[in-house]
């Protein structure tokens, strides 16, 4: 039997094992906020050190414990492995088991943080020690970043480490849930916008005698929508991503998701208002409303150029505004303001880079099943990467159960993830 097969059988038969490791990372509460990482950090150390790997810890403030864990080879090439340990809340009486127990029930792993993504850092913890175990000749350094702060921007974690030179590497795998037995090669950017609006208040019954601010940032967000509706030129290389998701999108398209609707999803911008608020009491003209705006980003749109654009429109509103309402020009009051709150870049891998065909062929040997390519709508710490000129993509085990109630990973997926990991390391770095 070659090493290959040794690893790929030593993953089977330490299936307790892992399903115990993920358990007991699950029953860590790190929840985020307020994302204190010091206890879970200090048992992954423990485990990992005893397990024949060099670890450190770095804490970018207090509580927010990152650990960084080396197996090292013969040669000078780093692989990194990267995911995160914080999670975000979890409502005990909206689930039908303890969300911090990590109980199994048919076959899945239960409990907040299981797919997103305590079940995939439970499997890399597992195949670093089984390479570390069996001696596995590397000729390079496997590297597990473990990270907190992810649910909250990863700028405390994963960014922390990668801009203070204590996390350096050649290629990375980010452990995310991978829908649809995916590999995720881009990602969407984030622009969070806070609106406000400002107008002057008067009795309700004489609402003429004021201007109503919830109904001037109604009808702005109503103009500010209108960005989703344009057209843009996207580069040659996310085109080619866009070609390449195709078939994903077909599959959404066969579980009944309009097809108008994924195409625009990677096409254009959109525009979501998550939150709003305003108003004092109900028979006040309101004087004060705000929003909050999340805009996703494809890829190889221009930031500067779209936050132009809404620049451009609430100027132009606020002329409207300053015509409709003489008396606000008349008090100084400028109708509507916007600022950024977040920023999160979009990131792409491009497809001819040796990192992706090379975790295609170790996906397809362990699974059986050649993976397709995916864009995340959502952002994640493979940004970081990319931003640094390391080739970096996503894949994990999971479900669609993350961040809701009953969250779980199936447990025949945590060890197929095992095995495509550790055979991933190999073929990144080689063995001798």
């Amino acid at each position: 039997m070659n090493i290959i097969d040794e690893v790929l059988k030593e993953a089977d038969s330490r299936k307790n094992e892992i399903v115990k490791l993920v358990q007991e990372l699950i029953r860590h509460k790190t929840v985020n906020p307020p994302g204190d990482t010091s206890d879970i950090a200090g048992f992954m150390k423990d485990y990992l050190s005893k397990r024949g790997l060099s670890v450190k810890l770095y804490e970018s403030e207090k509580g927010k414990v990152s650990v960084v864990a080396t197996l090292k080879g013969r040669g000078k090439r780093r692989f990194i492995w990267d995911g995160h340990v914080d999670v975000v809340p979890a409502t005990p009486e909206a689930w039908t088991v303890d969300p911090w127990e990590g109980k199994i029930v048919d076959s899945r792993i239960m409990g907040r943080g299981a797919a997103d993504m305590k079940g995939n850092v439970g499997a890399a913890m597992a195949a670093a020690t089984i390479l570390a175990e069996k001696d596995v000749k590397l000729e390079g350094d496997l590297v597990l970043a473990l990270v907190p702060d992810e649910e909250t921007g990863g700028y405390l974690g994963t960014g922390y480490l990668l801009d203070k030179g204590m996390l350096k590497g050649d290629a990375c795998i980010v452990g995310e849930f991978s829908p649809f037995n995916t590999l995720c090669v881009a990602e969407k950017g984030i622009l969070w916008l806070k609106v406000k609006a400002r107008g002057i208040p008067a009795h309700a019954s004489a609402k003429f005698l004021g201007v109503n601010a919830i109904d001037m940032l109604n009808r702005f967000l109503s103009e500010l929508y209108k960005i989703e509706e344009v057209d843009r030129k996207l580069p040659k290389e996310v085109n080619k991503i866009i070609d390449a998701i195709q078939p994903v999108l077909k599959q959404l398209e066969s579980l009944g998701f309009p097809r108008d609707v994924m195409d625009n999803l990677y096409k254009r911008l959109s525009v979501s208002v998550g939150m709003i608020s305003g108003g004092e009491k109900v028979n006040i003209v309101p004087a004060n409303a705000e929003a909050e705006v999340d805009i996703r980003i494809l890829p190889g749109m221009d930031y500067e150029l779209i936050k132009e654009e809404i620049n451009q429109i609430r100027k132009n509103y606020n002329k409207l505004l300053e015509k409709t309402y003489p008396n606000l020009k008349a008090a100084g009051i400028e109708g509507i303001t916007a600022g950024e709150t977040l920023r999160f870049d979009p990131s792409y891998q491009k497809l001819d880079a040796p990192l992706v065909p090379l975790i295609k062929n170790a996906i397809q040997k362990v699974s059986g099943r050649e993976p397709l390519l995916f864009m995340h709508t959502g952002g994640t710490d493979t940004r970081f990467f990319r931003a640094k000129g390391i080739p970096a993509i996503c894949y994990g085990a999971g479900s669609e159960t993350a961040h809701g109630n009953n969250e779980y990973v199936p447990i025949e997926g945590l060890i197929e993830v095992t095995k495509i990991y550790a055979l991933a390391t190999m073929d990144f770095l080689g063995t001798t």
